[in-house]
């Protein structure tokens, strides 16, 4: 580790009070982000630092009592002048205090006496703030924000953090500006020239900037603050990308050791399949046939619209590994995911001698041991898995091919982390998110791309239609109509509960709607709130055909990929809040057998805008055409549903927001790696060091 980093890259168990408990809460905290969250692995000063405030609130210092309006934030001295303990059970304690300008009352409900005796005593002064309401004509402030003896220990400005249970602002935020005051002046890694283009500041100025900001326009994504740490982010990524990419460009003269010996076993399983397979599916066989036979290891991304039949296509081309004795991998992001695809694997390839396995979370114990202890033997040819590949104990004998389905929920580390489990492994990558070329370039630059945009001759298109809210009713009775025919149905709500800032249905309030038209047996709910094991079994039961569950009330949660035959319509409310692409993907969980599907696109009121977006959908299902319009109606703030779709979260890059700066970090990307002098700087060695990518820099990985 460079001694720059030194204190940026250590775990926060060096600071002052941070025990194991405390560490546990910031690690659930500064996790939550994190696709891998290994249960050894302690945060740093760096993932402290990089946590973003999500808004400002501002307290009014020393402002006259009498002058104070209903809801205002304040920091008053005022001089305690009695306490009234309460009378009798479920009474709160009252502190009436005052100051020349008028009185305020302290209000505390369920507070231990210990606590009030100490802390407020007859003629004491003290400094209080926090929210002041009124009651009865009278000022009050329950629950005191702080409480001190000096206006210098409360903040006018004060940083509000997103948190996690066991945490208040106060501690967090005293943290991080205890940190701040130790972080080092790191040497400039972005040309000057550029700098001055953006106004930026240093990275120390803009990280301080950030963390001290005095409005709630000096934390928005295109705040030069946040900018610049954006622009840090994205340009080490791009780096790293770029690195990779050259490095399997140039790393030739490989031995696989793969006879070209399939074509049997291939016309074997095209027997099998219930389809013909399409022009595309076939072509782009033939490009990742080539990559597997050539003298060079294969990085290949296959974007597939939903439903264009991506799966066959990776088993297919798992056959020379098979045929060879080589082991392969298919990682997914989720447990029913998983089985799914080994479900589908297994039934393939009943009768053949082909071993398949699937490696999960839930899977513990001595069944555990028994499928590590094949895996690393070599019995085990296929192994299905979920993040739970990225652990160490997870070792292969032959790993030669890596598919990894959904891409954009694994960060480049953790894909090359189970990539360099192989000897020049060859790796698939499969994204059921259509992406505009020039964005592809830059998100997935170290790959070569295939596109298959073709369906399979057996899927009906789904027909997209739509409708006014104020006709619940009739649209009621065509549900119970697919019911009785032994059909399921999705309706997506855009948010879980009521908003004051978004006026639309929220889940649970359709949910208790549709008590009064369907047994409660009938309806189901999944939101992202609730854990990820809930969320499987949740979607497992749906699944079922003997299901009592007919109607799914979800947010945007339902996953890519997830099989359900039986559900042919989806109900997408309030339209206007999602990209194209996103209701593109959402209406792709229907239509997954040969029954006629539907999307509905419920709305309230008909705009202009809306009816053009809504055209759109109608008229095509074309997931890339769709993706084009999306980013010309849209801009690339809304960057196709990326952001609700789960893609790679960043620390602070947003790529909704920062799809201009990851364009422009990609172009600056390869100027540097093409330039042996700029990327062999120090400047450049430390940026990426500090976003963890030293083993890309140090050619411990895909070599």
């Amino acid at each position: 580790m460079c001694k720059e980093l030194e204190f940026l890259l250590s775990p926060i168990s060096i600071l002052k009070g941070f025990g194991e408990k405390t560490i546990a809460v910031y690690k659930r905290l500064l996790f939550s982000k994190k696709v891998v969250m290994e249960e050894k692995t302690i945060p740093t000063i760096m993932d402290l630092i990089y946590h973003k405030p999500e808004k400002v609130i501002y307290r009014k210092q020393n402002i006259n009592l009498s002058q104070i309006i209903d809801g205002d934030l304040v920091t008053v001295k005022v001089k305690v002048d009695e306490v009234i303990p309460p009378e009798r059970g479920g009474q709160p304690y009252k502190i009436r205090c005052f100051n020349e300008t008028g009185f305020i009352t302290i209000v505390y409900f369920n507070m231990f006496s210990d606590f009030i005796n100490k802390t407020f005593r007859e003629n004491d002064e003290i400094v209080i703030s926090g929210k002041v309401e009124k009651f009865n004509e009278e000022l009050q402030m329950n629950h005191p924000d702080y409480i001190s003896h000096s206006y210098l220990n409360i903040p006018s400005y004060e940083q509000i953090y997103p948190l996690t249970a066991g945490l208040i602002n106060r501690y967090l935020r005293q943290n991080i500006q205890n940190v701040l005051k130790n972080i080092p002046d790191l040497p400039e890694w972005i040309d000057k020239n550029l700098l001055f283009e953006h106004q930026w500041k240093s990275w120390k100025d803009s990280i301080i900037c950030m963390h001290n900001a005095k409005s709630d326009n000096e934390l928005a994504n295109n705040s030069l603050y946040v900018e610049r740490l954006a622009f840090d982010e994205l340009l080490a990524d791009q780096i790293a990308l770029r690195i990779i990419r050259n490095k399997n460009k140039t790393n030739i003269k490989i031995e696989k050791n793969l006879a070209n010996k399939t074509d049997d076993l291939k016309q074997k399983f095209l027997k099998k399949l219930p389809f013909e397979l399409t022009i595309d599916q076939k072509n782009v066989i033939q490009e990742i046939e080539n990559d597997i036979y050539s003298n060079h290891k294969m990085t290949r991304l296959l974007q597939g619209d939903v439903g264009s039949g991506k799966t066959v296509v990776a088993f297919l081309t798992m056959l020379p590994f098979i045929q060879n004795k080589k082991q392969i991998v298919l990682m997914v992001p989720t447990s029913i995911l998983a089985n799914q695809h080994f479900e589908w694997l297994k039934s393939i390839c009943k009768d053949e001698n082909i071993n398949i396995e699937i490696l999960t979370g839930k899977i513990k114990g001595k069944k555990r041991e028994k499928i590590l202890e094949r895996l690393k033997n070599g019995e085990i040819d296929i192994l299905v898995g979920t993040h739970a590949l990225f652990q160490e104990n997870v070792e292969f004998k032959n790993l030669s091919y890596v598919v990894i389905d959904e891409q954009h929920r694994f960060g480049v580390v953790q894909r090359l982390d189970l990539i360099k489990k192989g000897k020049n492994a060859d790796t698939l990558i499969m994204t059921a998110t259509p992406i505009p070329r020039t964005l592809s370039l830059a998100i997935y630059g170290d790959m070569d791309i295939s596109t298959i945009k073709q369906k399979p001759k057996n899927r009906k298109e789904i027909i997209t239609t739509t409708l006014q809210k104020e006709r619940l009713e009739d649209l009621i009775i065509r549900i119970k109509e697919r019911i009785k025919f032994g059909e399921k149905i999705y309706w997506v709500c855009p948010l879980i509960e009521e908003s004051e800032n978004l006026q639309a249905t929220p889940l649970f309030q359709r949910y208790e709607e549709f008590k009064m038209f369907f047994d409660e047996s009938e309806i189901g709910f999944i939101h992202g709130k609730i854990t990820e094991i809930e969320k499987d079994k949740i979607m497992e039961d749906f699944s079922k055909k003997d299901s009592s569950v007919k109607i799914l009330i979800s947010t945007t949660v339902i996953e890519v990929g997830i099989d359900v035959p039986d559900a042919t319509v989806i109900v997408i409310e309030s339209p206007e809040r999602y990209g194209l692409s996103q209701i593109h993907q959402l209406r792709g969980r229907v239509g997954r057998s040969d029954k006629q599907s539907y999307c509905i696109l419920f709305y309230e009121k008909l705009t202009v805008n809306l009816n053009k977006r809504m055209s759109i959908l109608k008229a095509s299902s074309d997931g890339f055409f769709i993706a084009e319009e999306d980013l010309k109606l849209r801009g690339s703030g809304e960057l196709l549903g990326l952001k609700q779709s789960g893609y790679q979260d960043y620390l602070i890059a947003s790529l909704p927001d920062h799809y201009q700066l990851l364009l422009e970090a990609s172009k600056i990307a390869k100027y540097i790696v093409d330039d042996k002098k700029l990327y062999n700087q120090k400047e450049i060695q430390i940026l990426l060091n500090m976003f963890g990518y030293n083993e890309v820099m140090e050619n411990k990985i895909l070599t």
